[in-house]
């Protein structure tokens, strides 16, 4: 049985798409570290918070990232401050029976398979810094239309960085900012 999300396709995309940017000498957030994998990424140029619901992940992630802060937080229920950067590849996969295992959560994304995204989009502009950057790693079967539109309404201009046709899904990593020309709510 797997202990921690499993670096995958969703993974390498979002990896992929952020060792495209300029991301150097900035604080960071990894929400979810899972195998730390982004973590360990951003650990080279910058400082990095992750957290994760799984103890596991933060055994592995602490491991293999010895400068960073990992710890426990569902989402952004330990966070304490603001951040240049913050990352989240989300469970997405949508399923209509409940899942409450540690592993699982790692995945189920609840019915619609926005149960955590929903959650974190709620709050992840609280802790991000004025000029701040948020990527987000969405699959085509969370409804990409509507993570746009809640972006949107809360200020945020939102770019489409990198997509993966995949069998059943596509895979899309957003990134976002505050928009200079709205007011957001």
């Amino acid at each position: 049985m797997c202990e921690v999300y499993p670096p995958s396709e969703d993974t390498f995309l979002l990896l992929e798409a952020l060792e495209e940017e300029n991301l150097k000498n900035r604080h960071c957030l990894e929400i979810g570290v899972g195998s730390g994998i982004i973590t360990e990424f951003f650990a080279k140029n910058n400082v990095v918070d992750g957290v994760d619901i799984n103890p596991k992940a933060i055994e592995i992630t602490q491991g293999r990232c010895k400068t960073c802060n990992i710890f426990y937080s569902d989402l952004f229920s330990n966070i304490k401050k603001k951040y240049d950067i913050i990352v989240f590849n989300p469970p997405y996969v949508s399923e209509e029976r409940k899942f409450d295992d540690i592993f699982d959560r790692s995945w189920y994304g609840g019915k619609d398979g926005r149960m955590v995204i929903d959650r974190f989009l709620e709050e992840f502009d609280n802790f991000l810094n004025l000029n701040g950057k948020m990527y987000l790693l969405h699959s085509s079967l969370c409804n990409l239309k509507k993570t746009l539109r809640v972006l949107e309404v809360k200020g945020f201009k939102a770019k489409i960085l990198k997509s993966k046709k995949l069998f059943f899904e596509e895979l899309t990593v957003i990134k976002s900012e505050r928009d200079s020309n709205s007011k957001g709510d």
